[in-house]
């Protein structure tokens, strides 16, 4: 099995990686999930000389990506919660994902008249309603060269509720299905959000 890095970066783009450590061995848990948020968890050694070191970048709202050495299936997300105990030696960590961490903060446009066109046009809408107002910055971004996101026409009247609500509604509404995928490289960090039809 592939050993994964834990890896501390910025929270801003383009999340500049800062430091590497690893996880206490055997308390290492995430996933990856469509249609819902992803948490990681780990513990970290209060002793790890980067914890002693750089105690800012153990902090909630640090991104943290999970990197294997063969550079396939990366995670990444947000510190979140970190449980520490005098009795411990070690600091447990939650994270989340974007689609946990970013979208249920994210609200769509209130006040906007019901419209009808494709539920992927309503996606994008939104979103750059969302990215726009920047409360907070979504982080997450289109693939380029798809020709926009696709679906069918549906009637939407957006009502300024959480945009992880707005996508299920949306997704359940066209048959279709999403994600949140992270591109992790050298330059750093991209969220990119999969839309497709739902295979049944």
């Amino acid at each position: 099995m592939a050993e994964v890095n834990v890896v501390l970066r910025d929270a801003l783009p383009p999340h500049t990686a800062r430091l590497t450590t690893r996880a206490v061995q055997g308390s290492l848990r995430y996933g990856f999930a469509i249609m819902q948020a992803g948490e990681a968890h780990f513990d970290v050694s209060r002793a790890d000389a980067n914890v002693l070191a750089h105690p800012a970048y153990f902090d909630h709202g640090v991104m943290v990506t999970l990197e294997r050495g063969d550079r396939r299936f990366p995670w990444a997300g947000f510190v979140t919660d970190i449980v520490t105990s005098k009795r411990s030696p070690v600091a447990q960590f939650t994270c989340k994902d974007a689609a946990g961490a970013i979208l249920p903060r994210a609200r769509g446009p209130k006040g906007w008249p019901s419209a009808t066109v494709s539920a992927g046009q309503h996606v994008e809408r939104i979103f750059a309603d969302a990215d726009a107002r920047g409360a907070p910055p979504l982080l997450v971004r289109f693939r380029e060269g798809s020709g926009g996101l696709q679906g069918p026409a549906v009637a939407y009247t957006p009502e300024g509720e959480p945009l992880l609500r707005a996508l299920d509604t949306l997704a359940k509404a066209a048959g279709y299905e999403w994600a949140i995928e992270p591109s992790v490289s050298e330059a750093g960090v991209t969220f990119y959000l999969r839309w497709a039809e739902r295979n049944i």
